[in-house]
């Protein structure tokens, strides 16, 4: 867990955090939503990769999360 503006961070599972984001689509349809969304923001996939984001993965840790929050806004 990580403060980012005196807030706590989490890491989150990937479809948990597409479905905070998109709570009123289906599951599938949020997590495809959310993946979109971050691949169409350059900036915000750059920084995820620096942190070590795969599309492979299905967890985003803390530091990952915040950089979400800082490009989204907050869950």
């Amino acid at each position: 867990m990580i403060m980012d503006n005196n807030v706590k961070v989490r890491g989150m599972q990937f479809w948990k955090a597409a479905m905070r984001y998109y709570p009123d689509f289906s599951r599938s349809t949020a997590v495809r939503r959310f993946r979109d969304e971050i691949h169409n923001m350059p900036e915000l996939l750059e920084e995820l990769k620096r942190l070590g984001y795969n599309e492979r993965k299905r967890y985003f840790p803390p530091g990952q999360m915040a950089v979400i929050i800082k490009y989204l806004g907050e869950l």
